[in-house]
């Protein structure tokens, strides 16, 4: 094989690879372009989402304040009440 028949081949297999490429970082930039739009889209999205988890944890954590409370007075009030009734029993 002669020294410009290998040329030649390496020649077709770099253009070949070279318009691979080409394409290949076509679709990359439709692909970021789309990125980038959707993006932009649900960008207001995510901060309200946050917001709304954030307003979320807030109302969860009142609630099992409430419920602590609830649970602390309820106990106490039984505690009050089988107090009495040991105290009748024995007195």
């Amino acid at each position: 094989m002669s020294k410009m028949a290998t040329y030649e081949e390496i020649k077709t297999l770099l253009d070949v690879k070279l318009e691979v490429i080409t394409v290949k970082l076509t679709e990359l930039k439709q692909d970021t372009e789309e990125i980038k739009v959707h993006a932009k889209e649900t960008n207001g999205g995510v901060a309200s989402n946050l917001e709304r988890i954030h307003n979320l944890e807030v109302e969860q954590n009142e609630d099992n304040k409430f419920r602590k409370r609830t649970w602390y007075f309820y106990s106490a009030f039984a505690l009050l009440i089988l107090g009495e009734i040991l105290a009748k029993i024995i007195g």
